[in-house]
């Protein structure tokens, strides 16, 4: 699932005035929530009385995807640190999630990036006091090899120490059926 994401398709919400205008709720609070999203994950199990967990699905080096190399402006050879995971609440799949971080921003405390295994990023980041994170970005995009409908998916660009990695959210139909 390495090289799906369309990023040319992905527009940053500050020019995207039809997403606040014209989305409806919950996905517009899905998408635009500024916040870490894993603790909203959390709160949505609990209200519906499941089990959050985090689910693995790949952590290696890759060369990440051109758009990903632009984007964190990375030379055209550069690996990088590559995780995908999935947000569940019990069996239900509700986010899956892919993380590039170039290996710079792996030196030092950041290392332990790659050691969080099933836990959650999100808990990581927001737990930093030295954390900046650029605009959202958003996207509606097709993947068959997740849904058969088109879905909503969200990018940023987090930064650790001035150190950046990017991190894809794409949300699945079942966070919207109750």
């Amino acid at each position: 699932m390495s090289e799906f994401i369309p990023v040319k398709h992905f527009q940053t919400t500050r020019h995207s005035w039809f997403i606040s205008r014209y989305l409806f709720e919950p996905i517009k609070s899905w998408l635009l929530d500024q916040n870490s999203l894993t603790r909203k994950v959390m709160g949505y199990c609990d209200q519906s009385q499941r089990q959050f967990r985090v689910q693995r699905l790949y952590c290696g080096m890759q060369k990440p995807t051109v758009e990903e190399r632009q984007k964190l402006k990375l030379p055209a050879r550069q690996w990088a640190y590559i995780r995908e995971v999935m947000l569940c609440c019990d069996q239900h799949t509700l986010i899956y999630a892919r993380t590039v971080i170039p290996i710079v921003t792996l030196k030092g405390r950041q290392n332990r990036l790659k050691f969080l295994k099933n836990r959650p990023l999100g808990a990581y980041l927001f737990a930093q006091p030295n954390i900046s994170r650029e605009p959202l970005e958003i996207a509606r995009i097709k993947l068959p090899q997740l849904s058969e409908t088109p879905l909503w998916a969200r990018r940023s660009c987090f930064f650790l120490m001035q150190k950046p990695l990017l991190v894809y959210e794409i949300f699945l139909p079942q966070l919207w059926k109750k």
